[in-house]
């Protein structure tokens, strides 16, 4: 059935107890042999042509259909190769990285050492400091102390001489 009948049964349907105005009804309702000898010719006359406009037909359906499955499997590929570079990339920038990662740690850790002996050595001189000065202040002390001796001594020596000479003027004036 075509789709002018198709169209023209609905119709029939939609509309019930009401004739088609259809030119086809019309004509089918008249001498069907009459049609399909018309449509024997139409098939002899038109056939060959029709034959080879549908397999130009589905030609160029199977042709577009190769030139989209090759079309998306190009571009699968070009998507599985880029796919492939950016992890690539992505695993070299990640590497890169934990190796700059891993140098900095070296880096900490000598900073860290660098820092810990320089803080040992200046602990170190500035204890071998406070001991000298320590003991040159001892020293300056002693020195002090020794100096404040010498001048009582001497001031005892002093002190004795000058008895001795008042005892000896005496002793000579008398």
């Amino acid at each position: 059935m075509s789709s002018d009948d198709q169209k023209n049964a609905e119709m029939d349907k939609k509309m019930p107890g009401a004739e088609s105005n259809n030119v086809y009804d019309l004509s089918r309702e008249q001498d069907t042999s009459a049609g399909a000898g018309l449509e024997t010719i139409q098939k002899i006359l038109f056939g060959e042509q029709m034959r080879a406009g549908q397999q130009q037909v589905d030609r160029v359906k199977q042709e577009s259909r190769n030139a989209v499955k090759e079309l998306a499997g190009r571009l699968d590929g070009r998507i599985d190769q880029l796919t492939e570079t950016m992890y690539a990339q992505f695993d070299a920038l990640k590497q890169t990285l934990e190796q700059h990662a891993s140098q900095a740690k070296v880096v900490e850790e000598r900073t860290d050492s660098a820092i810990g002996a320089c803080e040992f050595a200046l602990t170190e001189s500035i204890r071998g400091t406070r001991a000298e000065l320590i003991l040159e202040m001892k020293q300056s002390l002693a020195d002090l102390e020794n100096r404040s001796m010498d001048r009582d001594k001497l001031a005892e020596i002093f002190t004795e001489v000058a008895h001795q000479v008042t005892s000896d003027r005496k002793q000579t004036t008398a």
